[in-house]
């Protein structure tokens, strides 16, 4: 047998994938806002016992987890993710192997390089955590275990809730005849056990929220040229987007390469189209999140993997490989963007600063980013130590760094706040605080609540 085929291939893979993570996992808990939320309430749960959410409508597999690991820090909390992240990259080759899926390593290398989810296996978030489960319960349908493939599948939603939409497309893998039976044993074993298992992992924020936890925030819908950028170069970087683009032209304009043989790539087919559909309506609901595109990356490899011959796949794993790192479009921001290099080209995208940068591509300029986050909230906690006063910061996305920061530093006379409404900047001005609001957030504060004040009581930091 040979040694680069089967299993010992599949572990040999994801130990290179893993190994991959780990120069990345020690720079903080990730540049986004909302892995430093989770920290926090990891913080907040640790310290009291009583569950909170980091973000609605919670997320508690993760919350919980990394609450019990809380001493660990963000190289404990960002290794764990790494771990998980890995397992579900070896049951997503596991899955192509049992579907028949001959290049299966090639797309597993694929889908563990491509920029968001290098990217997001190696912070303190839940994405890749629920893309693990979903991989586990779509092993486990292909193997015939329909109530462990439930159980993980709940533990998937527990997660993040937006999973739950695999679960339709799934059941199409639960037919053994061309005729759909919804009461059939294997569609109540998958479907009641997720529905099970969920609903226990959730009890948590039923316990404490009531049916009010089951809601997202509101937040600004950014502009389509924004929100286009976040559903492709940030995803797939610039070479990952263009070879994607030229595979879909080559699909589509093939009429033979749809008349598959196997019926059961036939059913992987149409599962890989809902899943790459329903998902993408649900991101331009609301386009926040690069991010929000991670479920659909392995069903758009598998898509091509059925459709295209075995080296076009390894090509495409190439082509991941180099897109995580050279020629990136790169977002720029002085306080929370990475730097470019010195052959970087700058360009203005409306309010947005970026650059084209050949030898910055998204996973480099990930982690510059998060070591110039690090570095500024640094800076704003060193000065508050010097304040003799009250004050209080606007601090916006910042807040989850900062409180974090101050926990364990002489700042705690400062208050720290998200974002403040004018009543509370009125009340803070009466009780004797000095304002300040920090980069950018005078904007998204006076946006969020919809009137210009925020400059009328507070300064620039």
């Amino acid at each position: 047998m040979n040694f680069l085929a089967g299993r010992y291939g599949i572990l040999l893979t994801g130990m290179l994938i893993f190994i991959s993570r780990l120069p990345f996992l020690n720079a903080g808990y990730g540049s986004e806002e909302d892995a430093w939320g989770m920290a926090l309430t990891a913080h907040n749960i640790s310290q009291t016992g009583i569950y909170e959410y980091s973000r609605l409508p919670g997320h508690p597999v993760p919350e919980l987890i990394y609450a019990a690991i809380y001493s660990t820090g963000y190289f404990g909390f960002n290794l764990l993710t790494a771990i998980i992240s890995t397992a579900g990259m070896l049951f997503f080759m596991a899955a192509l192997r049992l579907a028949g899926i001959r290049n299966y390593l090639a797309a597993g290398i694929a889908l563990a390089f491509t920029p968001v989810i290098y990217i997001a296996s190696t912070n303190t978030m839940d994405y890749t955590w629920a893309l693990a489960f979903i991989m586990v319960a779509f092993y486990l349908l292909l193997s015939g275990h329909y109530a462990l493939a439930g159980i993980a599948m709940g533990i998937a939603i527990g997660c993040r809730i937006t999973s739950a939409f695999c679960i339709l497309p799934f059941l199409f893998l639960l037919n053994v005849t061309n005729s759909f039976r919804p009461f059939s044993r294997p569609v109540i074993a998958f479907v009641s056990s997720a529905i099970f298992v969920s609903f226990i992992l959730f009890l948590p924020l039923f316990n404490r929220y009531g049916l009010g936890f089951f809601t997202f925030y509101d937040t600004i819908y950014p502009t389509f040229a924004k929100a286009f950028y976040k559903f492709t170069f940030a995803v797939y970087g610039t070479i990952g987007s263009a070879v994607l683009l030229l595979y879909f032209i080559l699909t589509a304009s093939n009429k033979t390469i749809f008349r598959l043989q196997d019926p059961l790539h036939q059913k992987l087919r149409f599962v890989s189209v809902i899943v790459i559909l329903g998902y993408s309506v649900l991101y331009w609901y609301l386009p926040q999140k690069a991010a929000f595109m991670i479920p659909v990356i392995p069903f758009i490899i598998l898509f091509f993997a059925i459709h295209l011959p075995g080296k076009k796949i390894t090509t495409l794993a190439i082509c991941m490989v180099a897109s995580g790192f050279f020629l990136g479009v790169n977002l720029y921001d002085p306080y929370r963007g990475g730097k470019p290099s010195t052959l970087a080209i700058p360009f203005n995208a409306g309010r947005q600063q970026a650059a084209f940068d050949p030898v910055m591509g998204p996973v480099t300029d990930e982690y510059s980013k998060r070591k110039q986050c690090l570095s500024f909230a640094a800076s704003v906690v060193k000065r508050c130590e010097t304040f003799k006063e009250k004050t209080a910061v606007v601090a916006g996305w910042w807040q989850g760094y900062l409180l974090l920061a101050q926990d364990t530093s002489a700042a705690g006379h400062t208050v720290f706040h998200y974002y403040a409404t004018e009543n509370t900047l009125k009340e803070l001005k009466e009780k004797g605080y000095r304002i300040f609001y920090l980069p950018e957030q005078d904007y998204f504060n006076d946006q969020r609540y919809g009137s210009e004040y925020t400059k009328q009581y507070a300064r620039e930091w």
